[in-house]
Formats: C-alpha cells, sequence, structure tokens
C-alpha cells in the first residue's frame, strides 16, 4: 500500500504536466462588410478541428483561444454574406481582421394577398347560375317564363307547397337566400301566388 501512494502521486504529477504544457493562443480581430465596410454584430467563428467557436460583439470585435501547434480551420459566416475559411499556424496571438462578401442575391419576392371583400365574394358554398337557354325550355305562363320557376329545377331546391313561391334550398328557410340579378340584391321576390 506504501509503494502505491508515490506512483499514483507521480501519475498525477505527470497528467498535469501534460495538461499545462497544452499552449493557447489568441485569435482576434474585427469583421466587416466587404462592400461598406460596416462592422457585422452577430457574425460566428468556428474551429471545427478544436471545436471552439465565439460570435462578434457589437463592435464586430471576436476573441477565440485556440491550441498552438497544428494547424487550424476557422469559419467566419454572416447571414447573408459569404462564409470564408482560413488555415492558421498559430505560434503567438494573432490579429485577424475579415471582411466577408455578400452572398447570393435572391430575386425580389412579392406577397400578394386578395383583399376583404374579395374574400368576402369568394367564400359562396356553391352558386347556381341560369343560363337563357335554360329558362327558355321552362312552359311560358302568360308570355313570360318564370325565373324563380326555372330554380327550382336545380338540384337541392325543392317545389315549397301549393301557392308558395319562396325556395328553400337545402332545407333552409325561404329568407335564406340571396336573388342578385344583375349583381343588384332582390328583395321580396315572391310572385302573385306562384302565377307571376
Amino acid at each position: 500500500m506504501m509503494l502505491m501512494k508515490p506512483w499514483i502521486t507521480l501519475l498525477f504529477w505527470g497528467l498535469c504536466a501534460s495538461l499545462s504544457a497544452q499552449k493557447t493562443y489568441t485569435l482576434s480581430g474585427t469583421l466587416t462588410d466587404g462592400e461598406n465596410g460596416e462592422t457585422l454584430i452577430g457574425a460566428t467563428i468556428y474551429a471545427p478541428e478544436p471545436g471552439r467557436g465565439t460570435i462578434t460583439n457589437e463592435y464586430g470585435f471576436y476573441s477565440l483561444p485556440l491550441p498552438a501547434g497544428d494547424s487550424v480551420l476557422v469559419q467566419f459566416s454572416y447571414v447573408g454574406f459569404q462564409p470564408q475559411t482560413f488555415k492558421l499556424y498559430l505560434t503567438e496571438d494573432t490579429r485577424l481582421d475579415v471582411a466577408l462578401g455578400t452572398g447570393v442575391q435572391l430575386a425580389e419576392v412579392v406577397v400578394k394577398a386578395d383583399s376583404y371583400e374579395e374574400q368576402l365574394k369568394s367564400t359562396e358554398m356553391s352558386v347556381e347560375a341560369i343560363t337563357t337557354k335554360e329558362a327558355k325550355l321552362i312552359p311560358v305562363l302568360l308570355g313570360e317564363s318564370d325565373i324563380l320557376k326555372t330554380l327550382q329545377l336545380k338540384p337541392g331546391i325543392p317545389s315549397g307547397s301549393e301557392g308558395s313561391t319562396g325556395l328553400y334550398v337545402r332545407g333552409g328557410a325561404s329568407d335564406q337566400n340571396l336573388i342578385v340579378l344583375d349583381e343588384a340584391v332582390v328583395y321580396n321576390a315572391a310572385h302573385l301566388f306562384g302565377f307571376f
């Protein structure tokens, strides 16, 4: 047991020495827009190999500690700009100012919506229209063809009781129908006992 303690102590000191031997250097600088020189706030700087990254502050400045020695790939990116990647060999603290070029510009996108009134007009469940040809096929009484009687030949519109001129569309009441003639609302479209 006494011989184990020196080995454990020696192993502990060896690990501490190897961990402290890994030297790091700081990569810092600013990220700007390549066209106008404006600083880029919140741009991403990432080194995939050590798995370290940072973002720029409100002045476009960044500071990223990286291990010394082998080459390190560092990616600089920002939304709307072309990303850039640099291969660096750090032997001391290094300042690298990067100007990103603008990315691919999309064509103009036009968003179009219908007005509220057009949406109201297009919310009809169903529309039944009567053609002139259909109206001429109906028997004539007193010299005129009866348009409302023509509607009763359409599906879902039964003829009402005898002497009634109301239209009962799909089980609704006679006052639940909108009758429009040349884009004008027709009120009280009932006839005299269904004759005229």
